[in-house]
């Protein structure tokens, strides 16, 4: 049998813990790594818990899609660093970012 990498989840939402949306988020994310073994992160704008998995947003919009991008790179890069098919070209299509 092969040894899997877990999926890894970006969520991205306003609030971590507070909020019916953000609750049920959460929730989610709890349940998907309990029965499914996924690894969560999340970027929100306004941060409540001490979870390390989730990033408080930066103000700027323009700033937070890079920090998103970076993000999203440095997961699938690590995933792939085993994997052949690492060409190091981006992940995103010219001009997304």
């Amino acid at each position: 049998m092969q040894n899997l990498t877990p999926l890894k989840i970006l969520f991205i939402n306003y609030k971590d813990i507070e909020g019916g949306a953000a609750i049920a988020a959460y929730r989610l994310s709890k349940a998907l790594e309990k029965y499914h073994g996924t690894d969560n992160y999340y970027i929100v704008a306004k941060k409540s818990s001490a979870d390390p998995r989730i990033m408080a947003a930066i103000d700027s919009p323009s700033e937070t899609k890079k920090e998103i991008k970076t993000f999203m790179e440095f997961m699938v890069t690590e995933s792939r660093a085993d994997s052949a098919s690492n060409t190091g070209t981006s992940l995103f299509p010219p001009g997304l970012f």
